[in-house]
């Protein structure tokens, strides 16, 4: 419902920041590894026209949750240390602990 109101109102900042990110986790608990991965492909197009250390960190975070689900522990492995960095640097700890729990749970 979230995606449809921003998509009928057009780009939206904090609509994006708050649902693109869980619209990666839920296709991912779907299973739907291709829905994940558009939702991915959403989040980086969003990243280059908001651009911020924030922005940057979400959507290497969600990269990390998409490769963690693909197998490849490595990739996650960079995304979320990646993701955490970029938290820091924006003063958002609560999203850099998360981030890093999830690296630890790899």
């Amino acid at each position: 419902l979230g995606l449809v109101l921003t998509e009928s109102h057009g780009n939206c900042a904090l609509c994006e920041a708050l649902l693109l990110p869980v619209a990666v986790s839920v296709r991912l608990a779907q299973g739907d590894l291709a829905g994940a991965e558009a939702f991915c492909r959403r989040l980086d197009e969003a990243t280059t026209r908001y651009g911020s250390h924030t922005w940057v960190a979400l959507s290497a975070q969600a990269k990390g949750e998409l490769a963690a689900a693909q197998g490849d522990p490595e990739a996650a492995a960079a995304y979320y240390k990646e993701a955490e960095a970029g938290f820091r640097e924006a003063k958002n700890d609560i999203l850099a602990d998360q981030t890093a729990e999830a690296l630890a749970r790899l």
